[in-house]
């Protein structure tokens, strides 16, 4: 029987010049959309796994709970009940799961849950506890904030139920959890001037210079949410006076619910990039409109811009003619890479992007040129294709385009999890270009598949993914 082809009204979705439309990554998805992505519970163990001090309690399978320990890499000060043997020692869960049977299908988890609750909270001694209904758990009809609710005034200790279950919509979800968990411990701030940041994980300690330059600054940071954060930090991040939010499609909720409940405004911005950074520490100071503040954050940035350009002559020069495609989860990050693909001296073929909502779509648009092929997540099976037809010497983006990229013999550097080295902070620009150096002019590419080898393989793999 020969193959069907399917979708065929689709048609062509990468296109040339202003970036296509892209789903935000907390809208929750239709039954039977073909789009990509995580389940709305892994997503919202996503958010809410770096956050030191709670316990993380899944009400479904066991599958489910397995599958939840491999969802995100994070770097903590914190301490943990134990650490994910997956990783190093950056990674740490608190996850336990009642592990719902054939009985409990038949006769409800609602007791199960309850005795679970009891026992890690004795014990354990978290400062709060996340509970997270799987489809199962939706269809058997468990009572999940009631028990809950019953739970936090027995034990007198926050338990919070995530409302997880289905496809999307866990990022928003584990937003309002948050927001709830806010406000119930007071804080005096140190100093007059103090801020969150929202959105970053802090995957190999991005957020750690990040925060040294700011406190340099004689800005305090209360909390970041989520990465290398605390159920203490996150009950007092009300006392903030400025909400800095980075992957702004996934925190924004949370920091426009922060500005309602609390009246803290927001500002988007990102720390990858000599300009990115420049940019947020001159947009905080001119926030608090302190003229000293201003003035030193002006005279930081100068010099610091300074001394980085220096130690990246060396690499423009190395990277001169390269050709570079970046493919990464959200468009907010990827206007980042574009900024400092650009400082290297990096020509930009294609940027692609999965999600983003259309503020950050259009920063994209006007950072690159009208030559620049732009793609969504829709395109994916078009990206090997568009790789070799492109003369790309480079791919950037997260691990999904890695094994593509290999396979067709081209470089690839991975900004997202798994990386060891920061890229975030005025030094962190300097580890992005060794990366992509040590990448793109490494030998071991000559011993590759030649070009047309490589066209070959692209078109096979595009026929093959309009089959099914």
């Amino acid at each position: 029987m020969g193959a069907v082809k399917t979708f065929a009204e689709r048609g062509s979705r990468p296109q040339a010049g202003p970036a296509s439309v892209i789903p935000g990554c907390s809208c929750p998805g239709e039954d039977g959309s073909t789009t990509s992505g995580a389940c709305a519970y892994s997503e919202a163990v996503a958010v809410l796994s770096p956050i030191a001090g709670a316990l993380h309690i899944i009400h479904g399978t066991r599958g489910c709970a397995s599958y939840s320990r491999s969802i995100s890499e994070f770097t903590s000060c914190g301490s943990a009940v134990y650490k994910d043997p997956m990783y190093t020692d950056s990674a740490y869960k608190d996850c336990f799961c009642t592990d719902i049977g054939e009985l409990d299908v038949i006769f409800g988890g609602e007791k199960k849950l309850a005795c679970a609750i009891r026992e890690l909270v004795a014990a354990h001694k978290p400062a709060a506890v996340f509970v997270y209904p799987t489809c199962l758990v939706e269809v058997i009809g468990d009572d999940l904030v009631a028990v809950c609710r019953s739970a936090s005034r027995e034990l007198k200790v926050p338990v919070l139920p995530v409302v997880s279950s289905g496809r999307g919509g866990g990022a928003e979800s584990a937003c309002q959890t948050l927001l709830r968990l806010m406000g119930t411990r007071r804080h005096k701030a140190k100093s007059p001037y103090a801020v969150n940041i929202l959105g970053d994980d802090n995957i190999p300690g991005d957020l750690w210079p990040i925060r040294s330059c700011l406190e340099e600054l004689g800005i305090e940071v209360i909390s970041t949410l989520t990465g290398d954060s605390s159920v203490e930090e996150i009950q007092r991040a009300h006392h903030a006076g400025l909400n800095l939010v980075q992957c702004s499609d996934a925190m924004i909720s949370l920091a426009r619910g922060m500005e309602d409940a609390y009246g803290i405004p927001y500002r988007r911005v990102d720390f990858m990039g000599i300009e990115m950074i420049s940019f947020a520490l001159t947009t905080v100071a001119e926030f608090f409109g302190d003229p000293c503040l201003i003035g030193e954050a002006e005279r930081m940035t100068s010099l610091e811009s300074r001394r980085i350009r220096r130690q990246l002559e060396r690499y423009r020069i190395r990277l001169a003619g390269k050709r570079a495609a970046i493919y990464i989860k959200g468009a907010s990050k990827a206007v980042s890479l574009i900024k400092a693909s650009q400082d290297l001296g990096l020509e930009l073929a294609i940027v692609g992007c999965h999600s983003g909502d259309w503020i950050e779509r259009q920063k994209v648009s006007n950072a690159i040129g009208s030559e620049v092929v732009t793609m969504d997540e829709a395109a994916y099976p078009g990206l090997a294709s568009l790789l070799v037809g492109k003369a790309v010497d480079i791919l950037i983006g997260g691990c999904d385009g890695q094994f593509i990229a290999h396979k067709l013999g081209i470089p690839f550097c991975n900004v997202g999890q798994g990386r060891t080295a920061t890229f975030e902070g005025f030094d962190g620009m300097v580890n992005f270009a060794r990366a992509v150096d040590a990448t793109a002019n490494s030998p071991v590419w000559k011993l590759t598949l030649s070009r047309p080898r490589a066209t070959q393989i692209a078109s096979s793999q595009a026929a093959n993914t309009d089959c099914i």
